[in-house]
């Protein structure tokens, strides 16, 4: 197993490029944190989307 920088740390995510089911997803992260610097980090294939419930929302 390996261990990945940042893995147990949230990351905000800034937007979605591509996110279906039986593809790998594209995701553009703010790794920085500088809200400025844009990281592109693609997945494994995705096996399922849930929606979940917005933490920032009451």
């Amino acid at each position: 197993m390996s261990v990945l920088r940042r893995d147990t740390q949230e990351i905000p995510l800034l937007g979605i490029g591509k996110l279906k089911v039986g593809e790998r997803a594209i995701l553009f992260l703010d790794i920085v944190g500088d809200g400025i610097t844009v990281t592109t980090r693609d997945t494994s294939e995705v096996l399922s989307i849930h929606l979940l419930k917005n933490p920032r929302s009451n």
